[in-house]
């Protein structure tokens, strides 16, 4: 009598049709869900975008024009952060650029519900090239994770935008209010 081999066993689970059907089922879920955060996420950043163009509008329409006949006295430097000086063009074109910059960098994850109070104050060192001097907080967070994100949000976002040629320092201090969902 002649031995028969035996079948291979496979080590797959057994699923049921039910079981694939609920796979299948949080699977569109999943995916649906990544797709409703990510056109949210777009919807947010183009809102801001459109906010900032606004703002750099109303500003560059409320600054003062200089007169023709007499020559324009020197710039000051932009103050460190939390100052109330006036900011010349080229120094309110490259805050734009900047906070455009890291604004796409800017993303907290959905793991928990955020506290939309909640602020983190860093101090940014930039030289003309767009490379990080120095980074530091001035006010932290109560919330470690999130002054995490926001460490994260510079790191990612470096190299930053470099100077534009009418800005003639060679670095600049720049302060950023970080909170969830948007930097001011």
């Amino acid at each position: 009598m002649a031995v028969q081999p035996t079948q291979p066993i496979s080590t797959r689970p057994l699923r049921t049709p039910q079981d694939r059907e609920n796979l299948a089922e949080l699977r569109e879920r999943l995916r649906l869900e990544s797709e409703a955060r990510e056109a949210a996420r777009q919807a947010e950043l183009t809102r801001r975008q459109a906010l900032d163009a606004a703002r750099a509008s109303i500003q560059a329409q409320a600054a003062p024009q200089p007169r023709a006949e007499t020559s324009p006295a020197p710039t000051p430097p932009p103050p460190a952060s939390g100052g109330t000086a006036t900011v010349d063009a080229a120094t309110r074109e490259y805050l734009s650029r900047l906070h455009q910059h890291i604004q796409a960098h800017w993303s907290l994850p959905n793991l928990t519900t955020w506290d939309q109070q909640m602020l983190a104050t860093i101090v940014v060192t930039v030289r003309r090239d767009g490379s990080v001097r120095k980074t530091e907080f001035e006010k932290q967070a109560e919330n470690m994770y999130f002054n995490q994100l926001v460490q994260k949000a510079i790191r990612d976002a470096t190299p930053l935008p470099t100077f534009p040629p009418a800005l003639r320092q060679s670095e600049m201090e720049i302060g950023l209010n970080f909170r969830p969902g948007e930097i001011f």
